[in-house]
């Protein structure tokens, strides 16, 4: 029969998609001394279990990791039973784990918790496996995890288990080492269950082993309600940033009466003690993931709700689907507090929750270029030229409004040989010297001009190229001011060049030939026009045409720094970003001084 289209399939680090979850369930046993596998079933049970606890099991399809068998853990589940990806376990995999633990129990323990997902599948294979266990004899209840509100709250045959089932593990498994019963364990699930909610949103759905995409989320848009096997969510919505999304989510969790969720989702009462989770569904990243934790958490404290805790990390996924989940648990019993905080001498820290800090703390950091400039000026302001009467001052200005415009351009530039940010990098620099122009001692002080000059560049730059082009002006000026001293701005712009170019060379290391700027800083010094130009304008202009020149051979180096070197030949014919970011400075003196 043939396959699908090659085309189509997402490429994933699998052999045989068939026999995928084997695979990882025998990969997490080997890497984990504390769980093992029940022979000819993907059931992983601890290692080693405190019988006289009540001992908690769940499972489901795999794709979800780290649920479920992630969860096998002192003081969390002490079983998992893993079906197919996105497909609930045989009833014979599941009671293989439970009649496991009620072997190793005997017929006097203190009994079994199943927990369910909320999903057809799983509900008719673990209640079977359940009434089977009870048939004989086996001390066993269940508790049913069902906390998506995308349709409602108050149905709860429409609340899929979603993020919130990771969340009753810790909860449960907490209290079961603390010494609960069983009927006790089941109360304390019922409440915590009935005062849980989540909801999703994803950029795209997820692709299972050896298949296409599920579904397509449309570019720009983004799925709020998409489930955790790809089903189609509530709506689809214009994607406007972290910041409106989150905003958007935390009305449906709040059940503001704006926001159209079909069925209806309780209302939460402000002053309320609350949990948070942020739940990454596979695809996000942290940078991401805090993102979103950040506006979460002042949407919440808008809506004066009282977050006592909050917790993000990968705990529900969906495979490589790339979007997130918020778990709201409102805190209905202050005794379960215990169950939640400052639990890790009862359970290994898999979710550890900690109460929010509602502003970023920050320690005292070093005085910004801008800032050293500010206290000199008003210390002793220079009674030389005033800065817009400096050349120094207005060819400085010159350069760095021309760069200001040029984010997207170097971007472009970057993304074809590297990571795609110097234009970014570029843009927050020229930002930060155009702020600091006015606070410069300039011709009174060329050495210290520079001097800040570089530090606002190097700090503001960012990545590897900061510190190069700080080097680039910090050297540069210090053999502009020598010459200064004895010659003419001519002679300071050449001293500049070369002092600049060593400076370059001295702390990254590149070399003419190298393919990078160092290829354009020696092209301009060793140029014969370059050193001949007896006035300002014959120099700028025989700058930039070796500054051109040299920027056009590098195309046909090969890259030995910078990401570049890692295209393997593939850069050869693409213009160098690093070079063209100089051509442009002495493009900018060049022909606006002509």
């Amino acid at each position: 029969m043939p396959g699908p289209e090659m085309s189509t399939v997402v490429l994933k680090f699998v052999d045989d998609p068939h026999r995928v979850v084997d695979v990882a369930v025998e990969g997490l046993c080997e890497m984990n001394n504390g769980v093992k596998r029940i022979e000819d079933t993907n059931v992983v049970v601890a290692s080693s279990i405190d019988l006289t606890k009540v001992l908690l099991l769940s499972g489901g399809g795999a794709g979800h990791e780290p649920a479920h068998a992630g969860f096998v853990a002192k003081g969390w589940l002490s079983a998992a039973v893993c079906g197919s990806v996105f497909a609930s376990p045989p009833t014979s995999h599941v009671s293989s784990g439970i009649e496991y633990l009620a072997n190793l129990q005997g017929p006097n323990g203190p009994g079994i918790l199943v927990i369910i997902k909320n999903y057809a599948g799983d509900i008719l294979n673990f209640k079977y496996a359940v009434r089977q266990a009870r048939a004989q004899g086996i001390q066993v209840e269940t508790v049913l995890a069902a906390d998506d509100a995308a349709f409602g709250t108050e149905d709860v045959k429409k609340r899929r288990g979603v993020a919130g089932c990771c969340l009753l593990y810790k909860i449960l498994g907490a209290a079961a080492a603390r010494g609960l019963s069983l009927t006790q364990l089941k109360a304390l699930a019922d409440r915590v269950s009935r005062n849980m909610r989540s909801i999703g949103a994803s950029l795209s759905s997820c692709s299972l082993p050896g298949n296409p995409a599920s579904s397509v989320v449309p570019y720009g848009t983004v799925e709020v309600g998409l489930g955790i096997h790809g089903e189609k969510g509530l709506l689809q919505i214009p994607f406007q940033g972290a910041a409106p999304l989150t905003h958007f989510l935390i009305g449906i969790l709040m059940g503001k009466e704006e926001v159209a969720v079909p069925g209806k989702v309780t209302a939460i009462r402000a002053g309320a003690k609350a949990l948070l989770l942020v739940n990454n569904l596979g695809g996000t990243t942290d940078l991401e993931m805090s993102t979103l934790a950040h506006h979460a958490l002042r949407e919440l404290a808008g809506e004066h709700l009282t977050v006592v805790g909050v917790h993000s990390g990968r705990h529900m996924t969906s495979l490589d689907m790339h979007g997130f989940s918020l778990t709201l648990l409102i805190v209905e019993d202050e005794d379960d507090l215990q169950y939640m905080l400052n639990t890790n001498a009862l359970q290994k820290p898999l979710m550890n929750f900690h109460a929010p800090q509602w502003s970023c703390a920050t320690a005292p950091g070093p005085l910004t270029a801008l800032q050293l400039a500010r206290r000199e000026v008003e210390a002793a302001r220079r009674a030389a030229a005033t800065p817009t009467s400096s050349p120094l001052y207005v060819a400085t200005l010159r350069v760095f409004e021309k760069l200001f415009g040029t984010e997207a351009y170097f971007n472009g530039l970057d993304a074809e040989v590297g990571d795609g940010d110097l234009g970014s990098g570029v843009h927050r620099s020229a930002v930060a010297v155009l702020e600091l122009l006015p606070y410069l001692p300039w011709e009174a002080d060329v050495r210290r001009t520079f001097t800040l000059m570089s530090k606002a560049v190097a700090d503001t730059f960012a990545g590897t190229s900061g510190p190069l082009y700080g080097a680039l002006l910090l050297g540069g000026g210090e053999g502009a001011a020598q010459a200064l001293r004895d010659g003419s701005a001519v002679d300071a712009v050449r001293a500049g060049i070369a002092q600049g170019s060593h400076s370059v060379q001295e702390l990254g290391g590149a070399r003419q030939g190298d393919r990078t700027m160092v290829d354009v800083l020696e092209g301009m010094r060793t140029c014969p026009t370059v050193a001949t130009a007896a006035t300002m304008p014959e120099l700028l202009k025989a700058c930039y045409e070796a500054a051109r020149a040299a920027a056009d051979a590098t195309m046909m180096l090969p890259a030995k720094f910078g990401r570049s070197r890692y295209m393997e030949g593939k850069e050869i014919g693409k213009k160098d970003p690093g070079a063209e970011l100089v051509v442009a400075w002495v493009e900018a003196l060049a022909f606006e001084s002509s």
